[in-house]
């Protein structure tokens, strides 16, 4: 009988959100910088923001759910200041890097001084930055998954075919080992 021994875990991703509307002058400066993003020749330096002592480049595009992308290796933050009530306002992803670097609670932290900076002071009765997504992590040596394992796993990934039978092909690319 093997042993499972647990390397290490913990939060690989955390995604939170606020309702709260964006400042007026925050808007105004993100839309500014996003033009000028998108005037940048393709492998162009984007411009950046610092937003509560985080420096940010802002996206050409925007995400799924908001019109402004600001992004570093720590964080993604997404701004939509014309969310519709109870939709997300501003959204951070804090990273995997950032949060074992920093640990959960700081990281967190840090996302709610961004978000604080982006949007107007909080109202009695605001809440604070809220989890929208969490992805966790652990790396282990002793267990090797089955066929029954995996089929209880939850994934989006439409390759499922575990790493160790995969080998790599010229272009790059991966193939199933035969």
């Amino acid at each position: 009988m093997s042993t499972i021994r647990v390397l290490a875990s913990g939060i690989d991703t955390l995604h939170l959100f606020t309702t709260t509307l964006v400042r007026h002058k925050q808007v105004v400066a993100l839309e500014a910088a996003k033009a000028l993003a998108v005037q940048t020749v393709k492998n162009g330096t984007l411009p950046t923001e610092t937003i509560a002592g985080h420096t940010l480049t802002v996206e050409r595009h925007g995400a799924r759910t908001a019109p402004l992308l600001l992004d570093s290796e720590h964080m993604a933050v997404r701004v939509n200041p014309y969310a519709a009530q109870n939709l997300p306002s501003v959204g951070v992803e804090l990273r995997a890097l950032y949060l074992w670097q920093r640990g959960a609670e700081e990281a967190a932290r840090q996302a709610q001084a961004v978000a604080d900076a982006l949007t107007r002071p909080p109202l009695p009765g605001d809440e604070l930055l809220r989890v929208s997504r969490i992805d966790l992590a652990v790396d282990f040596q002793g267990w090797l998954p089955t066929l029954e394992d995996e089929a209880r796993f939850v994934t989006r990934a439409a390759d499922r075919v575990p790493a160790s039978d995969r080998i790599p092909t010229p272009a790059g690319s991966r193939r199933r080992s035969g």
